[in-house]
């Protein structure tokens, strides 16, 4: 189930399945809640334990000031800085986990003697399974259906507007904005270069063929 999928139906159905789609994701959340282990999620595990496992073949050079040069097994280098929580590959600010590099200056801080804490303790909160019971603690309560409904006391009665068939068949792809890239699956036939069936040359087709482009190329590899 998709959110999208409502996108074309009327505005009570469409609320209908909103609420339908929200019950089932915040079901599903409990789902794996239920069987996640330890303090993050399954995926922020995943990805910790992988970088850790690459942290191990890293070799590290302390520079001092809680700075670190964090060089690969690809000779690859780069700069950590623990104290600002940054390194030079933007892993770490970008998903929020620490990266490998700043995993392996953790480790060598810690084998000197310095307090550095549990890497779970750097993952962003966003990952933390108490910030998803959080978020997830609210349920939706399910509703009767139309017939059980109470009627308004409204005294005005609302008519639909006036409905016009449009002409041919309706769209169900969104409406692109002018600077949006459309999404085709096919291959543009720009800057390619036509090829004549009859003469074989090349910059027009058989129905502008009037011999341009130099002597028929029919008659080549026939001996």
């Amino acid at each position: 189930m998709r959110l999208d999928e409502a996108r074309d139906k009327p505005i009570i159905t469409c609320l209908e399945f909103i609420r339908e789609y929200l019950t089932n994701r915040i079901v599903n959340v409990h789902k794996v809640l239920d069987k996640c282990k330890g303090s993050l999620s399954t995926t922020a595990t995943t990805i910790l334990e992988n970088n850790t496992t690459e942290a191990n073949k890293m070799r590290v050079l302390f520079s001092g000031a809680d700075k670190y040069q964090v060089t690969g097994l690809w000779m690859e280098q780069y700069f950590v800085n623990l104290k600002e929580k940054s390194c030079t590959c933007r892993k770490w600010y970008i998903t929020g986990i620490p990266c490998q590099h700043v995993i392996a200056a953790m480790y060598d801080r810690m084998q000197n003697g310095s307090e550095c804490g549990d890497p779970e303790a750097w993952v962003s909160k966003c990952y933390w399974l108490s910030t998803w019971n959080v978020m997830y603690q609210h349920i939706i309560n399910p509703i009767n259906g139309r017939s059980m409904w109470p009627r308004s006391d409204c005294p005005t009665t609302l008519l639909p507007p006036k409905y016009h068939k449009q002409v041919g068949r309706p769209k169900k792809k969104k409406k692109r904005e002018d600077d949006e890239p459309a999404q085709s699956t096919s291959l543009s036939r720009k800057y390619l270069t036509v090829t004549c069936s009859k003469c074989h040359n090349k910059g027009h087709i058989v129905r502008t063929c009037k011999g341009q482009g130099g002597p028929s190329e029919a008659g080549k590899g026939s001996r």
